[in-house]
């Protein structure tokens, strides 16, 4: 069975390549998707609980292009750069526009989310994949790629049902290894590890950690918006630049821990408690830099340092000196519930005492722990859980303009099963389009130069 393009896997990259080809190529390729599944695009039909946040305009829908693009970058870790010219060829703007003409409005919420104005995963997916039958694509469902021979001219792949495909190009979009069920189970491995191609192993992304000694139950629920949290590691395991500008909180942190842990990383956002641990954006989209071992510290206050803390707190002692403690805390920009949980290490007596009553002891334990908040990573989440996951083939491997491996230019690589992973809220089924027009525009490219149609 030959054909000038295979794509393996149907998920977001997959599906959108199908998509792509049917207004950038010329009529006449032998087009054809591998799908393991019994269906296509199952885990961007749940994905944003089946509503399908597929880009993201970064709470600032009037920014410019040049600079959306500039900041859409950063939510892909360290590794924006890499990024940047692969979202180039396919801005919000361009999505947008690409899904209007075919169809579908888009819904641009307040905080940046952009939806199909349906809110329904299933309209995206039905039109991508209609559109793609108009070129006409071919798929081909319950089939996978179990081995991969690179040709002098042609690629060799061998399924699982032991048919034999040949093809010119060929675009490997096999996912990442999170929710499994949906096919996702880290088949790049397999695939390309025998070509020699550096792939690393896949953990999981956008996941909340387990949490040692987690006793905040009580406070299900409470959401703490723009907030900061800073992530801390022991300095006999860390290799990450260290913030200097958080060093005054290195001997709190050594004296409550026992533990010489020095802070890597800080950044702001929402985070939510839950039954079982820490959760929400900030927490998710911190958790690809997450190790086990590592320190999680939510700064509860607004003041820069624990100086300008103390300070505070010393002109409120000053000025309230009659007040009785709980009564004085609870005027903080803080959740009653949250007071009422740190109060919970304290006495009756100390709470019902006056400000001018207690002792320099007692106030630096109160200074601390109303400045911040301390958790310990246990182990990492759960990958099978996580929305996507991090690792796949090795971004050295990979030509950033084009997205084919350098060892093997024909064979090109997209979406999830690259080892990248973007924040929460449209950025990775983004990429995965991005690199789907990336690389329908490279072969384009390919073949224009050569000016004959793929014939093997």
């Amino acid at each position: 069975m030959i054909y000038d393009i295979v794509i393996v896997g149907c998920g977001a990259a997959g599906l959108f390549v199908g998509s792509v080809i049917a207004s950038t190529l010329n009529k006449g390729l032998k087009i054809l998707v591998l799908e393991k599944k019994d269906s296509i695009a199952k885990k961007l039909l749940i994905s944003g609980s089946s509503q399908c946040n597929f880009t993201n305009f970064n709470n600032n829908h009037k920014l410019n292009e040049k600079e959306l693009l500039s900041n859409f970058s950063n939510h892909y870790g360290d590794n924006n750069n890499f990024v940047k010219s692969i979202l180039g060829n396919l801005t919000p703007y361009d999505l947008i526009q690409y899904f209007k003409d075919l169809g579908i409005e888009s819904l641009i919420r307040e905080d940046g989310k952009v939806f199909p104005i349906s809110l329904k995963s299933i309209d995206i997916v039905n039109t991508l994949y209609k559109n793609s039958l108009d070129y006409p694509v071919k798929y081909i469902l319950k089939e996978s790629i179990k081995t991969i021979s690179y040709e002098s001219s042609f690629i060799k792949l061998i399924s699982n049902n032991k048919n034999i495909y040949q093809t010119k190009y060929l675009i490997l979009s096999t996912g990442g290894n999170s929710y499994q069920f949906t096919g996702s189970e880290g088949d790049i491995s397999s695939l390309l590890s025998p070509l020699k191609i550096k792939i690393k192993s896949f953990l999981p992304a956008l996941s909340s950690p387990i949490l040692e000694d987690y006793n905040m139950s009580k406070l299900a629920g409470i959401n703490l918006t723009d907030y900061t949290m800073s992530l801390w590691r022991d300095k006999h395991r860390n290799q990450s630049k260290v913030i200097n500008e958080l060093n005054y909180l290195i001997p709190i942190i050594k004296k409550q821990t026992g533990v010489d842990f020095l802070p890597i990383f800080n950044k702001s956002g929402s985070l939510l408690f839950t039954h079982k641990n820490l959760s929400g954006p900030l927490i998710l989209d911190s958790s690809r830099f997450f190790e086990r071992g590592d320190l999680i510290v939510i700064h509860l206050t607004k003041f820069k340092t624990l100086i300008d803390f103390e300070e505070y707190l010393n002109k409120l002692f000053q000025q309230h000196p009659k007040r009785i403690v709980k009564n004085l805390f609870t005027s903080f920009d803080i959740p009653k519930k949250l007071t009422e949980f740190i109060f919970n290490n304290y006495s009756e007596e100390v709470l019902n005492s006056k400000v001018s009553d207690i002792n320099k002891e007692i106030r630096k334990k109160i200074l601390v722990d109303f400045y911040c908040m301390r958790f310990k990573i246990k182990e990492l989440g759960n990958i099978e859980s996580a929305m996507v996951s991090r690792g796949g083939v090795d971004i050295k491997e990979i030509d950033k303009k084009a997205l084919n491996l350098k060892k093997y230019p024909n064979i090109y690589i997209a979406g999830e099963c690259i080892d990248i992973d973007g924040d929460t809220g449209g950025y990775n089924i983004h990429f995965a389009f991005a690199c789907a027009k990336t690389i329908i525009k490279h072969i384009s490219k390919q073949l224009k130069n050569k000016e004959i149609k793929v014939s093997i």
